[in-house]
């Protein structure tokens, strides 16, 4: 075998980095006991490691009792922008602080979340985060997957006892977000959200009617429109347009994912109605339409952040409520 063939190992990435066996192994593998390794060097030793090639032996870090600095993910393979967009501040922190992200996808199919979470345990992940466990009827196919079992965070409270989650709030966003519309001169102000089957889409109703009343305001249902599930989003959005928009006349909507938003936005447009839009995600799409439409901010650096925390075992209990927050000025008078 020639050296250029031959493995770097950790002594050659401390060699090149200029410190200790132990420092990296501490950055590397989190095997070098009470060692502290400074900004600087940990980011040598990263730069050190890429540089050489360096691959971790999982199993021998695992049995000397040392942490596989592995995070994994399971993720809906339906998901929209929110997920996708937490994954990538949650690699931008796993990138800086030396940990590596696995992740594995599934829809509607506890076998398959059983085996992507047993996958990632037998590959050593520190803890796993789960967004894929809202499924209608299936609650306790899930929970029987991840009952009693400590390395797992939830995204969203799942819908049994859990350690460890983290739920997203709107109703102080939803409330400054109607309070400042009605200050632009709106009056019909709607909601239009996805297929109550689903708690996060419950949740969101729930949310809007309390942010109205919070403003003075009755909550309208002829104004709030949940579209069923199915497969086709022109469909869907068709309908809303036929028994809500068209009939009710709402002059702001509230609309929380940009791909429906994007559908409504054309079939407004096309019916000659004058609708302002408003979204929840924060997806760059909204910034591409005409005019601007605005969208809550859905504060993904510190989700990521608490995640990672927890995942990584730097915070040792997490049950936290993320309050969305809503952006000032993001909201054109009516004309």
């Amino acid at each position: 075998m020639t050296n250029k063939q031959k493995k770097a190992t950790l002594q050659d990435v401390a060699d090149l980095a200029g410190v200790c066996r132990s420092a990296a192994g501490k950055v590397l593998t989190g095997t070098g006991g009470s060692i502290r390794v400074g900004e600087k060097a940990r980011q040598r030793i990263l730069d050190a490691a890429k540089k050489l090639g360096y691959q971790q032996n999982m199993a021998g870090t695992i049995l000397a009792g040392g942490h596989s600095h592995l995070i994994g993910v399971i993720l809906d393979s339906h998901t929209h922008y929110r997920d996708l967009r937490l994954l990538i501040e949650l690699e931008k922190l796993c990138s800086v602080n030396g940990y590596q992200l696995q992740t594995c996808f599934s829809h509607d199919n506890p076998r398959i979340i059983a085996q992507s979470y047993a996958m990632l345990k037998s590959y050593g992940a520190n803890s796993v985060i789960c967004c894929a466990h809202d499924y209608p009827g299936m609650t306790k196919e899930i929970e029987e997957i991840f009952s009693g079992e400590d390395r797992v965070i939830f995204l969203e409270k799942p819908g049994f006892e859990a350690k460890k989650y983290v739920v997203m709030s709107r109703k102080k966003a939803l409330q400054n977000m109607i309070a400042s519309a009605v200050k632009s001169g709106y009056r019909r102000i709607g909601l239009v959200h996805g297929d109550p089957i689903w708690a996060s889409e419950r949740q969101l109703h729930q949310e809007f009617c309390l942010a109205l009343e919070a403003c003075g305001m009755a909550a309208d249902e002829r104004l709030i429109y949940p579209y069923e599930e199915k497969p086709n989003i022109a469909e869907c959005c068709n309908d809303a347009l036929q028994k809500m928009i068209l009939p009710q006349k709402p002059d702001f909507l509230f609309v929380h994912d940009a791909v429906h938003a994007v559908y409504l936005r054309n079939l407004i447009r096309d019916a000659g109605l004058e609708i302002t839009l408003h979204g929840g995600d924060d997806d760059p799409i909204f910034a591409g339409f005409r005019p601007v439409t605005g969208s809550l901010d859905p504060c993904y650096e510190k989700i990521a952040e608490i995640l990672f925390e927890t995942a990584s075992g730097k915070r040792t209990g997490c049950r936290e409520t993320i309050e969305i927050r809503f952006r000032k000025n993001s909201i054109i008078p009516k004309s």
